[in-house]
């Protein structure tokens, strides 16, 4: 059963909740019970992404109002935004580890050779 995408979705969360469903249609799909993580996967990829340039400019730390160094508020946002996407991943079977435990079968598409492969 294929989940309906949420209606509030952004139009980036929704291009990644697309980009998400077509690949884990290998996997057996979703649920609908799964469609508040997938949602909140799908933000967070998108504020992920936003924090991203901003912490590259900035930095990671700033000073306080002493002066003192400590984490700027914009890398706390990439970092909470990091173990989020994590966790769904592992909830969800989106990385091949948490396939595994979930018993999930892995998806393998036949391998056409190439000229990179020396490099794997």
């Amino acid at each position: 059963m294929k989940v309906t995408k949420p209606a509030k979705l952004s139009e980036a969360a929704g291009s990644v909740w697309d980009d998400l469903l077509d690949s884990m249609e290998a996997f057996g799909g979703l649920s609908t019970a799964d469609s508040f993580l997938l949602q909140t996967f799908c933000e967070n990829v998108c504020l992920y992404r936003e924090m991203v340039p901003i912490v590259a400019l900035e930095g990671p730390f700033e000073l306080d109002n002493r002066g003192r160094k400590r984490k700027s508020d914009s890398y706390k946002i990439l970092r909470d935004c990091e173990r989020a996407m994590l966790g769904i991943a592992k909830e969800l079977g989106l990385t091949p580890h948490a396939r595994k435990m979930l018993g999930m079968e892995d998806c393998k598409k036949k391998h056409e050779p190439s000229e990179w492969d020396q490099f794997l």
